[in-house]
C-alpha cells in the first residue's frame, strides 16, 4: 500500500504527464499546420500535393504518439490495470471506430481503391478523394437508376459523401478503374420495319466504329494488363452489333469498349452521326406506339338521355 508521500508523488507526475502530453498534441498541430502551408506554396500538382500532405501529417502524429508513450510509460506498472479496464470499455463503446480502423487497414494493405480512382462503395458512385482512418471521401457521380441524383449520366454531382471504412467489409467494393480503366458501353437504337434494317444495321456499327476506332487497340493491350494479373479469359474489344426484333422495330445494340472517362460524351457524338447518316439514307427511328381498335362499338340513344333528363325535372 502506497504512503501519502508516494500519492502525492504519483498525483504530481500524472499531472506533469498530462500537461506534456497536451503540450506535444499542440505542437503536432502547429507542426502539421506548418507543414500544410509549406507544400501549398510549393504549388505541386494536386494529385502529388494530397499525398505530401498526407505523408507528413501521418509522420507527424506518428512521432507524437510515440512521445506520448514514452512520456507514460513511468507509470506502466501502476496504471496496467486500469488501462487495461478502459480499453475493454473504449473497444465495447467503439465497436463501429474500431470497425472503421480494421477498414482503413483493409483498404491499405488489400489494395482496394486509393486515391483518384472510380469506385462504388455502399451503393455510393463516384471519385475517392480522401481517405482517412476513419472514412473515405466520396465525390458522387450522377446515376440514371438513382432517383435522389439529379444527374442520369456517370458525371459528378457536387456532392461529397463521407463512407464508413467499415463498409469494405459489409457491402461490395467496385473499382472501376484500378487495373483497367475501360469500360464497355451499349448504344440501342430502334428502326421500323418498314425501312431498310440491313442498311441500318450497316450505319450503326459504322457510326460506332468511327467514335471508338482509336480505343480498340489500346484496350486490347490494357485488357491483356489484366489477364496477365487476374484469371481473365479472351474478351472481345472490338464493336459488336446484335439485333432483336421488338415491339416496334427491329432493335440494334452494339457493344464497344471505351475509357472510363468521356463515355456520356463520346456516346452524344454518335447519337448526332447517326441520326445524320440515317437522315441521308431516308431511315428513321422507330418508337413505341399505342393502337386502340373499337370492334363492337357501343349504341348511345340520345332519346333516352333527353327523357330521363325531362322527367328529372
Amino acid at each position: 500500500m502506497l504512503s501519502f508521500p508516494e500519492i502525492e508523488n504519483v498525483s504530481r507526475g500524472v499531472l506533469d504527464s498530462l500537461a506534456i502530453t497536451l503540450a506535444i498534441m499542440v505542437v503536432a498541430l502547429l507542426l502539421n499546420v506548418i507543414a500544410r502551408l509549406i507544400v501549398r506554396r510549393r504549388r505541386l500538382e494536386p494529385r502529388q500535393g494530397y499525398f505530401v500532405r498526407k505523408l507528413l501529417g501521418f509522420g507527424i502524429w506518428t512521432v507524437a504518439v510515440i512521445a506520448i508513450v514514452l512520456v507514460w510509460s513511468p507509470f506502466a506498472g501502476r496504471l496496467s490495470l486500469i488501462l487495461a479496464l478502459i480499453t475493454a470499455g473504449v473497444a465495447f463503446a467503439s465497436q463501429e471506430a474500431i470497425g472503421a480502423l480494421f477498414g482503413w487497414v483493409n483498404i491499405i494493405v488489400g489494395g482496394i481503391y486509393s486515391v483518384g480512382e472510380r469506385v462504388e462503395v455502399a451503393g455510393v458512385r463516384g471519385t475517392v478523394v480522401d481517405i482517412s482512418p476513419m472514412r473515405t471521401q466520396v465525390l458522387e457521380n450522377g446515376d440514371r437508376t438513382d432517383s435522389s441524383t439529379w444527374i442520369s449520366g456517370r458525371q459528378f454531382t457536387g456532392r461529397l459523401v463521407s463512407i464508413s471504412n467499415k463498409e469494405t467489409f459489409t457491402a461490395p467494393v467496385y473499382n472501376y478503374s484500378r487495373w483497367f480503366s475501360y469500360i464497355w458501353e451499349e448504344f440501342t437504337v430502334v428502326v421500323p420495319y418498314s425501312d431498310d434494317w440491313r442498311r441500318a444495321e450497316e450505319i450503326v456499327h459504322a457510326v460506332v466504329l468511327d467514335h471508338v476506332g482509336e480505343h480498340i487497340e489500346r484496350g486490347r493491350q490494357a485488357l491483356l494488363g489484366l489477364r496477365h494479373r487476374f484469371a481473365v479469359g479472351e474478351i472481345r474489344t472490338d464493336p459488336e452489333t446484335f439485333m432483336r426484333l421488338g415491339d416496334s422495330g427491329v432493335e440494334f445494340s452494339t457493344r464497344f469498349l471505351v475509357p472510363l472517362n468521356g463515355s456520356r460524351r463520346l456516346k452524344s457524338r454518335m447519337a448526332r452521326g447517326l441520326l445524320e447518316a440515317f437522315e441521308a439514307e431516308g431511315i428513321g427511328v422507330a418508337f413505341t406506339t399505342s393502337e386502340i381498335e373499337v370492334s363492337h362499338p357501343i349504341p348511345v340513344e340520345l332519346r333516352d338521355l333527353r327523357a330521363g333528363s325531362s322527367s328529372a325535372q
